[in-house]
């Protein structure tokens, strides 16, 4: 199974423990609100129903309890996407990877695109998490054009982006 960040439950988080990277990661920062009653997703999703998502603090257990197996050093910047990246933009930091995973519906998607590339270093990855989505597909083919695609599968696909 792979690793997801934001994961429904635990399971998903331990299915990799004991692996190692493929190199390491000195250091990542995360993003993500856990709300305590979780979210609703789906609205213009490609799927019929509108699942509720638990996304809530005892995820973020989960997910720095992987991060420690991994032994990821990793900062928590709970808060949106847009609060997050907007915080990581004025550190002027950079970074190799970005994963992609916040509201997949209307103008989110190309937001959390564009902050990220400003993060992002010259050939770093960006993974798009449910590319399949109607507002996520567009930023997809764009990728598919200008970027070297690592992976892909039902839920995400990786590519190597070139900036400069």
């Amino acid at each position: 199974m792979e690793y997801e960040p934001g994961t429904r439950s635990c399971r998903r988080f331990r299915a990799k423990r004991g692996a190692q990277p493929a190199r390491p990661l000195d250091y990542e920062p995360s993003h993500d609100p856990y709300f305590d009653s979780g979210y609703d997703e789906g609205e213009t999703g490609p799927y019929a129903n509108k699942p509720h998502v638990q996304i809530d603090k005892s995820t973020k257990e989960c997910a720095f309890r992987l991060y420690q197996d991994f032994g990821f050093d990793v900062e928590l910047i709970e808060a949106i996407s847009v609060e997050g990246l907007r915080t990581l933009i004025k550190s002027d930091r950079r970074f190799d990877l970005s994963y992609i995973g916040g509201s997949h519906e209307r103008f989110w998607p190309a937001i959390d695109f564009g902050m990220c590339c400003a993060v992002l270093n010259d050939n770093g990855i960006i993974i798009l998490d449910d590319h399949m989505w109607p507002d996520v597909d567009p930023l997809k083919q764009l990728c598919e054009m200008h970027g070297e695609r690592i992976q892909k599968t039902w839920k995400t696909v990786s590519y190597r982006i070139k900036l400069a």
